[in-house]
């Protein structure tokens, strides 16, 4: 979320399949959504419930690393992330994940909609043109995409002390490289 802007339905909908390792991107296309008490579903669509929310993401090298390390981990499921049992992960399990990761590293919490308009907000800082923060966050128009930008820059700074930090929780602590030869982190294949 933190890396791509994905709202949470869509992580938890994530497959394996839906990211292409080699050509670092990820196919954005079915989001999972509650349907009662307890009960959640995937749909073959994201929130806008129409094709043109589906959408293919390039992976950031940070996404790319940590998707790695998912993928190391042998899960059998086609499904990125799962809960214990083999279920989906709930919104508000995500979000308590993300309360212990920011009192972890000393940071306040941020939910993970707060993430989504930190990351829309970033992208467009580092040069994303209206058009591109519009097809990647799939806004209808510019008046949202400006909506989630205003709201972003009021949480520059705790965006960017998140970000150092989770960089370097992320990474063991050790300085990134740049040279695949030496990166920790193994393409899955």
């Amino acid at each position: 979320m933190l890396c791509l802007g994905c709202r949470v339905g869509e992580v938890k909908a994530l497959h394996w399949s839906d990211i292409d390792f080699k050509k670092k991107t990820i196919y954005i296309h079915r989001e999972v959504v509650n349907c009662g008490i307890n009960a959640q579903t995937e749909k073959d669509h994201t929130k806008s419930g129409m094709t043109e929310g589906n959408r293919e993401l390039p992976l950031v090298d940070e996404a790319h690393a940590i998707l790695c390390r998912v993928r190391a981990m042998g899960i059998d499921d086609d499904h990125v992330f799962l809960g214990k049992a083999g279920q989906y992960l709930t919104t508000g399990s995500i979000n308590a994940h993300l309360m212990a990761a920011c009192e972890h590293v000393g940071v306040k919490y941020s939910s993970s909609h707060k993430i989504r308009v930190w990351a829309a907000t970033a992208s467009v800082q580092h040069g994303a043109d209206e058009v591109t923060a519009m097809y990647a966050f799939v806004w209808k128009d510019r008046e949202t995409m400006q909506k989630y930008i205003r709201a972003g820059r009021t949480e520059i700074a705790k965006q960017a002390v998140f970000m150092a930090t989770f960089d370097s929780s992320t990474n063991g602590g050790s300085p990134k490289t740049d040279d695949p030869q030496k990166s920790e982190i193994q393409e899955p294949t």
